[in-house]
């Protein structure tokens, strides 16, 4: 009976520790990221959108504005260069060529009007 004890304590063990021999279960991911945050609004009277499609091009992230047409997108790496598409329906889409991303603050406003 204490054999079965140990051995389950230690099927156990490992279960917890995510089988501690694989070494791929235990790299540090050390790519530093940052978020886009900001507020889709409409052109002529300034009020903000709500459920606007703001997405990152050639990603699957893909967000929605809150009622007061505030949006976030997180973990995307620093640094780098996005192309932001915006998207509403009977409002003109947006697209933001080169947003260049700092490791801090990525805050846009983008402003959109109506379609004819």
């Amino acid at each position: 009976m204490k054999t079965l004890s140990i051995i389950i304590t230690i099927v156990m063990l490992q279960i917890a520790t995510g089988f501690a021999g694989n070494d791929n279960n235990h790299k540090i991911n050390n790519t530093q990221t940052t978020r886009i945050t900001g507020k889709v609004v409409d052109f002529n009277n300034q009020e903000g959108l709500a459920g606007v499609a703001v997405k990152i091009v050639g990603t699957d992230n893909t967000v929605y504005t809150d009622f007061n047409g505030n949006f976030f997108i997180n973990n995307i790496p620093a640094n780098s260069k996005v192309k932001l598409q915006v998207n509403y329906i009977s409002y003109n889409s947006v697209v933001i060529n080169n947003l260049k991303l700092s490791p801090s603050s990525n805050a846009v406003k983008v402003s959109l009007s109506k379609a004819n």
